[in-house]
């Protein structure tokens, strides 16, 4: 799976997006953290809900925290705003890749995301 680089304002996302076996255009998700330092596998727990999605055909992008892992930023100095910001930046970029359905992306969070 691609290791991918979201610039969002003075920050750099580094994620993966994870995309299922098959060919063609792919729906997709992006993985919001909920609270605490995350990366992107929140610590294990996104592993087997990843596995889920991709397992019924859905692409998955996940993004460490700034601060955490290889993004850059601090997680503590954000807003909700500037975190729902950060997600909409990351669903814009989800929509602009080849292998995506633009028309069937959507998010999937827990706790605050």
């Amino acid at each position: 799976m691609p290791d991918v680089a979201i610039s969002h304002h003075d920050t750099t996302l580094a994620g993966t997006l994870y995309l299922p076996d098959g060919p063609g255009l792919h729906p997709a998700l992006v993985m919001l953290h909920g609270s605490g330092p995350d990366d992107r596998d929140a610590w294990g727990y996104f592993t087997p809900i990843r596995d889920a999605f991709l397992e019924a055909g859905v692409a998955v992008l996940s993004w460490d925290k700034p601060g955490i892992g290889a993004s850059t930023g601090e997680w503590l100095a954000q807003s909700f705003f500037d975190r729902a910001d950060e997600a909409m930046a990351a669903l814009a970029w989800l929509r602009d890749r080849d292998e995506i359905d633009a028309a069937r992306t959507g998010a999937w969070g827990h706790s605050q995301g």
